[in-house]
């Protein structure tokens, strides 16, 4: 049974009160699209703006699962090899082709031990591994996009275009 707009709203006010949450954007998803949005509290319990409709929220990597299913299936399709260096499959550099970088392989990047350090690198910046590929584990956001510049390589097109061809098919 479909809840009452009123009746869920007043659900996730006491879940939000229970659980101390300062602020909550929710959509209803109907059809691909959206049905309804509704907004709660505050963005940021330091600094009281209410959260709106367009206000983004900063949330768990959950880019990061994705891409490394990705990548799994091109292993599985004996397109990409787990223990293969990264840097064998492009043809032009990453950030500069920090030392190190012709040792990463898939295995270093799913297991956080790539030596990459967890920074969001903008273009014209350069890379500098923290520590020699398997030698320390180290959490990294970077290194998955560096995975991610790989796949699109190997596939020939967007990781989006990647994904809905592979995952999303309908």
């Amino acid at each position: 049974m479909k809840p009452s707009s009123n009746k869920l709203q007043k659900i996730v006010q006491e879940l939000i009160k229970k659980y101390n949450i300062p602020g909550l954007s929710l959509a209803i998803i109907k059809n691909g699209k959206i049905g309804s949005h509704l907004e709660f509290g505050v963005k940021n319990s330091n600094y009281p703006e209410p959260v709106l409709s367009n206000t983004v929220f900063e949330a768990a990597s959950l880019s990061k699962p994705v891409v490394a299913y990705g990548a799994l299936i091109l292993v599985k399709n004996e397109i990409f090899d787990i223990d293969k260096p990264l840097r064998d499959y492009l043809n032009t550099p990453y950030m500069g082709d920090p030392a190190y970088l012709s040792e990463v392989t898939l295995r270093h990047v799913l297991s956080h031990t790539s030596g990459f350090p967890n920074v969001n690198l903008k273009k014209g910046e350069s890379l500098t591994l923290a520590f020699p590929p398997g030698s320390h584990f180290n959490y990294s956001g970077e290194s998955f996009r560096y995975l991610g510049k790989v796949i699109e390589h190997l596939y020939g097109a967007s990781l989006e275009t990647f994904y809905k061809k592979v995952f999303f098919v309908l």
